[in-house]
């Protein structure tokens, strides 16, 4: 089954992660190598179900998370503190389900007012 749009087009692995936030062609391919997903096929169920796509797409919501705020074509893309955290969050989860070398592991911190 091929992923399409509103108009009935199928669309790409690539138009799939950038429809709705503009990342950087060098972005998207460097980490598209680095996950052996071709950007430039048509977006299956197959292939957004695999753990390389998973994967890379936990990679771009990690650099969406840290990348600034832009207008583009008179269009503004802003994120809140908390859809940065739910983005680390998301990628973090895909991190660990797949066991991937970027997962963060637990984060610990100090809550309270002793010691």
């Amino acid at each position: 089954m091929t992923v399409k749009d509103t108009s009935n087009k199928s669309l790409t692995v690539k138009e799939s992660l950038t429809s709705v936030y503009p990342i950087p062609d060098a972005v998207l391919a460097s980490m598209a190598i680095m996950r052996k997903v071709d950007c430039n096929v048509d977006a299956t169920a197959e292939i957004l179900n695999s753990m390389e796509y998973r994967l890379f797409e936990a990679d771009i919501k990690a650099w969406r998370a840290t990348a600034p705020d832009v207008s583009q074509s008179g269009v503004s893309f802003n994120l809140t503190d908390n859809a940065r955290k739910e983005l680390k969050k998301d990628a973090n989860a895909v991190y660990k389900e797949f066991k991937d070398a970027k997962y963060s592991g637990v984060n610990y911190g100090y809550k309270g007012s002793r010691i």
